[in-house]
């Protein structure tokens, strides 16, 4: 048997391929960061929602109930020269950065309430999707 001649393809057809397969990485990268804020909205709604309100304003029905009113999320990054300091408010919610200035912590440590629940990673994972999703409700 002879050798058979190599097929020729179309340049575009050797473009789509790339770019196929360039895009397939930042389509997935997409839907977790997706699917990460819609499960930190969950949990902000759940678990946050009560104090903070659904809108993240401070001005859930239990607000009116505490001594100090709850922070107003959506003002963060304003507060912070416009940005937002995702290991701060990281912090903030595990736990592990106290504010001795603003006087006793009446928000609940979550961080030792998620690894009551579950394991640390899934607690740490809990975390930076509220953190996500508190990103995303940033007032310009």
């Amino acid at each position: 048997m002879g050798r058979r001649p190599p097929i020729k393809v179309p340049r575009l057809y050797h473009a789509v391929c790339v770019a196929l397969l360039l895009g397939q990485p930042m389509l997935s990268v997409a839907q977790e960061e997706e699917s990460s804020l819609a499960w930190g909205k969950d949990l902000f709604l759940r678990r946050c929602a009560s104090c903070h309100g659904e809108d993240g304003k401070g001005n859930g029905p239990a607000a009116v109930a505490l001594k100090n009113p709850p922070a107003d999320l959506t003002q963060l990054s304003k507060k912070n020269d416009g940005k937002f300091s995702r290991a701060s408010v990281m912090r903030f919610i595990d736990g592990e950065r106290p504010v001795p200035a603003h006087g006793p912590r009446h928000m609940p440590v979550w961080g030792e309430v998620f690894r009551e629940e579950r394991t640390d990673s899934e607690a740490r994972m809990r975390i930076f999707s509220l953190t996500s999703f508190i990103e995303s409700i940033q007032e310009k």
